[in-house]
C-alpha cells in the first residue's frame, strides 16, 4: 500500500504531512476540522489514524535517523554577511 501521510510526534502532538496526490485530500479535510492545521493532540492519535486507515489512505510514522548537521558556511557566504552587516 502507498503511503499517503505520514506523520511526527513531537510528544504533544502529532502533525501530519502529505506524500502523495490522494492523501492531499485526506490533509486538506484534516485541516479544515482541525482550525487550519493538520494537527491532532497525542491522546488523539489512535482514533485519527484508525479512521484515515478505514477511509482506504496508507498512514506511516516518519523517524528522523540521524541529527541534522549545522550549517556550513562558505567564505563567499561570509563575505555576503559581511556586507549585509549580518
Amino acid at each position: 500500500m502507498e503511503t499517503d501521510l505520514t506523520y511526527k510526534t513531537d510528544g504533544l502532538f502529532a502533525t501530519f504531512y502529505v506524500n502523495s496526490h490522494a492523501g492531499l485530500s485526506a490533509y486538506k479535510e484534516l485541516c479544515d476540522k482541525l482550525g487550519g492545521q493538520a494537527k491532532v493532540l497525542a491522546i488523539h492519535l489512535p482514533s485519527t489514524l484508525a479512521q484515515l486507515k478505514k477511509a482506504g489512505y496508507g498512514v506511516r510514522n516518519t523517524t528522523r535517523t540521524s541529527k541534522p548537521k549545522p550549517e556550513k558556511f562558505t567564505d563567499s557566504d561570509a563575505k555576503l554577511l559581511e556586507k549585509l552587516g549580518i
